[in-house]
């Protein structure tokens, strides 16, 4: 049976009450379908899978939309489909919500469940709209008709709610400033908690760049004042109350209030000082940069009585170039004051304007005049700078002060002599214009004083000259010595008429003596000056004479100039040497030329010799003499191609001089005579080495070598002259089996220097050695070995070199190495052995097959003890308790090595492990001591009274061993 078909009867009952939940209130709702449910859970049970699939009439159900009818635009809201009947489907109807305006959006608008809500996101466009929801079966088959619901969309206004009212600087409103955010009909919107902001604004409406909220902002730990251009406040039922606020600046004003794009102007209102104040300058007239004036501020409250510790700011309002302010007090002292001072290098009228917290800003002007006259930054000027002598010239003089400013009313004066009547007064720009004369040609000064202050600056004035007089005119030349090729001399002419006054215009022909001269005539004609410039440069090192002609007119007077040598020229300076060949020590004289670039001879220039090579003394430093030439010497110790050079004043010169150094005469002591090898078999041979040295160790070419030897059977042969290495070879070789000593004569001197040459027989198995350098080692797989060294020699103890040797040794477990090669030049080879197996070894040695007659013996002890390879035995393993017929039993301890060799003199100790013995429990006759010679140790347990089991712990040079135990029976 199906849940609808079973709760049709009750919920026919019921539905009186199921619609008394729209006349009642949702309680009653709830109860129906509360009973409703319990009446269903009483008669009868079933699965949802019979719910779904119930064959509802959807049409027949009507329902209404409950929820809010206003919508703010950008707000979201909520709206519920609430049914009329009992509820027979609740869990499978589903509401499907529409809208056909594409202002709003809906979320969860599809298979929303019957009773639950969907929000609406508005758009941005007030006015009236709506939304229509229907039923929807589960399976989208049917479709109930859409229910609408009418919705307004509206942008809120704001308003004031607590309008401001006029209020003195520094003191908050007397009530809390209010907005509110309203509906179209002025209504507050409770639900609205926006963000809204205030700022202040001009009586046009303009936001106030400088106006500034002041308020304590309690939201923190602590408390703080804030002074900002806004300030913003959450609503909170749709009604924002802002904090005590005050504003900073005077005036009327208004404030705006801000929600996103919603604003709202509130009435005007006065925000009025509290204080008054007063400013005076003392002086008002000060000149610049000399002196200060000195500002001060009175601030009074309603009673004109003096307030303290009102902060004072000051400014300059106009004309605040080269102007400073150094305030002293930056709030007013007891007395109501705060001053600062003022200077300025401007001159001009400075407005200083001081802000005054809580009253209206007071302002004061101050006269900036002149300071005195400065000579260095006054000036004057001439124009023109040439006249004739009957001609004036225009002066233009500036005073000024010592911060260019323009000084007006100065008297001017002039201190030539020919000036000193001419009096001038500056106007108001600093200027003094007036003209002047000269009485003789020449070069003037005009040099003015200002207010008794020379001026630094003079303008100059040629007055035209007479005609130029050879006796008057100069000439210089600067400077008066340069260096050939690089320097260069300006040669200057001053044309002078017959009273020395400068003839300008004349025309300057100069002259020199000597060659290679380049001079080059004054481009232009005499200047006011009556001077011309030329210059001179030569490329020939000698004295010049200069002279000139003036417009025809020879001058008298004529100037030196000396052209020196240029620097030190690589290619052009020269070495040589008294001879290109020399034996050695003795010496070569060298000759070195300085010449610079041109030729020039060059004299006191240093000189630096040296030479390639070793064993050198050559003359280190010299000077040339006035012939440029510089002396040294040279020679060597070192037979060997020299290559001499020069260095002059720091210049490498290109010019170098080979000198052939040839060895001495052989000496005795440094020539050498060598034999090799010194050890050779009869009729083997050697070679016999003789170098030829001379005193100085250099080696001889060519010299004439004869070779001896001691003994007999001696066969001497060889070349008789040495070769480019200074050497001679031959070889020896005898029949004669001893020591030979080899020499040499080279050019009939003998030398010093001998060698000796042992000629050998066979092997003498007698005197030939075996030799170890340890005779006892310790058993290991090779890390510890005996080094085994044998030595040839024949019958005559002579050592054997290049013969084989071969090593063996009794025993085992040997690892016998052989010697890498066959004797060496000390008759010896070397081999070693290592051993795993502890015994005496006897080593011996076979010498290119002769057994040697001697031995040698090595003795392998047993290695550390090994826990693995060491035993321990315990017979018999069961024995009878005192007075039984078996009452002792042996421990018997084997101390072996890693290898199973036997170590001697082990230290072993025995420890009986507890047990639960009291008494009587039995003894060892020894629990410790040394394992005798076949590595055994021996300890006998005799048992007591007890019975059980025993347990006895072996320790060998402190290893444990093993654990052994023994049965003590009735």
């Amino acid at each position: 049976m199906g849940l609808h078909k079973a709760l049709f009867p009750v919920l026919s009952k019921l539905d009186p009450l199921a619609r008394s939940r729209q006349r009642g209130g949702r309680f009653w709702g709830f109860l129906t379908y509360f009973l409703a449910g319990l009446i269903l859970l009483a008669q009868a049970s079933c699965s949802a899978e019979e719910i779904a699939g119930f064959d509802l009439d959807i049409s027949s159900i009507t329902f209404t939309i409950q929820g809010e009818s206003q919508l703010r635009v950008g707000k979201d809201t909520k709206l519920t489909a609430v049914l009329d009947t009992g509820g027979v489907s609740i869990g499978s109807l589903r509401v499907l919500w529409s809208s056909a305006d594409p202002g709003l959006a809906l979320v969860n608008n599809a298979g929303t469940a019957l009773g639950g809500e969907t929000s609406l996101v508005s758009g941005i466009d007030a006015g009236l709209t709506q939304i229509a929801a229907r039923l929807v079966a589960p399976d989208m088959s049917d479709t109930s008709p859409p229910m609408t619901h009418p919705l307004e969309v509206f942008r809120p206004i704001l308003a004031f709610t607590g309008p401001p009212a006029d209020i003195q600087h520094g003191e908050a409103f007397p009530t809390p400033i209010r907005v509110a955010v309203q509906d179209p009909d002025s209504n507050t919107v409770v639900q609205a908690s926006d963000l809204v902001t205030l700022n202040i604004t001009d009586s046009a409406g303009q936001i106030d760049p400088e106006g500034l909220f002041i308020w304590e902002d309690t939201s923190g730990e602590t408390p703080v004042t804030k002074t900002e251009p806004t300030v913003t406040v959450g609503a909170s039922r749709g009604v924002a109350v802002f904090p005590d606020l005050a504003i900073s600046p005077f005036g009327s004003f208004h404030l705006l209030a801000t929600v996103e794009s919603v604003e709202a102007l509130s009435p005007s209102f006065d925000v009025v000082p509290t204080l008054s104040a007063a400013i005076s300058a003392n002086p008002n007239v000060v000149q610049a940069g000399e002196g200060s004036a000195r500002i001060r501020v009175t601030v009074m409250d309603g009673n004109n009585d003096p307030v303290s510790g009102v902060p004072v700011s000051f400014a300059i309002i106009g004309g605040q170039a080269g102007s400073s302010l150094f305030q002293a007090t930056p709030a007013t002292d007891g007395s109501g004051e705060a001053t600062i001072r003022l200077s300025s290098t401007v001159v001009g009228v400075k407005t200083v304007e001081a802000d005054i917290e809580g009253a209206v800003p007071v302002r004061v002007d101050v006269d900036v005049t002149p300071g005195p006259v400065s000579g260095e930054r006054s000036t004057v000027s001439a124009n023109p700078v040439r006249i004739e002598l009957d001609d004036a010239t225009t002066v233009t003089v500036t005073a000024r002060d010592a911060y260019d400013n323009p000084i007006p009313g100065a008297t001017v004066t002039f201190s030539s002599p020919e000036n000193t009547d001419t009096t001038l007064t500056t106007n108001a720009a600093g200027d003094a214009v007036g003209m002047l004369s000269f009485s003789f040609s020449g070069l003037h000064e005009i040099r003015p004083v200002i207010d008794g202050t020379p001026v630094e600056q003079a303008a100059l004035v040629f007055v035209a000259a007479g005609p130029v007089s050879g006796d008057s005119s100069l000439i210089v030349a600067n400077p008066p010595s340069i260096v050939a090729g690089a320097g260069t001399a300006s040669v200057t002419v001053t044309a002078l008429d017959s009273l020395g006054s400068p003839v300008p215009d004349a025309t300057v022909l100069l002259l020199v003596t000597g060659a290679d001269n380049t001079l080059v005539q004054p481009p232009t004609t005499t200047s006011a000056a009556g001077q011309a410039t030329g210059t001179l440069s030569s490329t020939k090192a000698e004295l010049k004479t200069v002279s000139a002609q003036v417009d025809g007119t020879d001058v008298v007077q004529t100037v030196a100039v000396v052209v020196t040598p240029a620097a030190v020229s690589a290619q052009q300076s020269s070495l040589a040497a008294s001879s290109a060949a020399t034996p050695a020590a003795e010496a070569v004289t060298l000759t070195a030329t300085a010449r610079d670039e041109f030729g020039n001879l060059i004299s006191g220039a240093t000189v630096e010799f040296f030479a390639t090579g070793s064993g050198n003394t050559v003359t280190p430093l010299a000077v040339t003499d006035v012939n440029g030439k510089a002396t040294g010497s040279f020679s060597s110790t070192r037979a060997e191609p020299k290559t001499v050079s020069v260095r002059i004043d720091g210049v490498d010169i290109d010019q170098a001089a080979p000198v052939e150094v040839t060895p001495g005469p052989a000496s005795a002591s440094q020539s050498s005579v060598g034999a090799s090898p010194g050890l050779v078999a009869m009729t083997e041979q050697t070679t016999i080495t003789v170098t030829a040295r001379d005193a100085f160790d250099n080696l001889i070419t060519g010299a004439n070598v004869q070779f001896l030897a001691t003994g007999s059977g001696n066969t001497l042969s060889g070349s008789t002259l040495s070769d480019g290495a200074g050497q001679a070879t031959g070889t020896l070789s005898s029949t004669v089996s001893e020591t030979k000593t080899v020499s040499a004569r080279i050019d009939g001197t003998d030398v010093t220097q001998t060698a000796s040459v042992i000629v050998t027989g066979a092997v003498s198995a007698a005197l030939s050695t075996v030799e170890v350098d340890l005779t006892e080692i310790t058993a290991t797989a090779g890390s510890e070995t005996v080094s085994i060294t044998v030595t040839a020699r024949d019958d005559n103890g002579n050592v054997l070199s290049g013969l084989a040797v071969v090593l063996s040794s009794t025993g085992t477990g040997n690892t016998l190495t052989q010697p890498l090669g066959p004797t060496d030049a000390a008759g010896r080879a070397i081999g070693t052995l290592s051993a795993t197996i502890a015994e005496l070894k006897t080593i011996s040695a076979t010498i290119d097959g002769t057994p040697a007659t001697q031995t040698a013996d090595v003795t392998v002890k047993a290695g550390d003890v090994s826990q693995t390879q060491s035993a321990v035995t315990m017979k018999p393993p069961s024995i009878n308790a005192a007075g039984g017929a078996v009452t002792t039993s042996k421990i018997t301890v084997f101390a072996e090595d890693q290898f199973g060799n036997r170590i001697e003199g082990a230290f072993v100790k025995i420890v009986t492990l507890p047990n639960s013995c009291v008494s009587s429990c039995g003894s060892l006759d020894q629990t410790q001591g040394f394992t005798n010679g076949v590595g055994m140790f021996i300890a006998t347990y005799s048992s007591g009274n007890y019975t059980g089991l025993f347990e006895f712990k072996v320790f060998a040079d402190a290893k444990e061993i093993r654990v052994v135990t023994v049965t003590v029976t009735p």
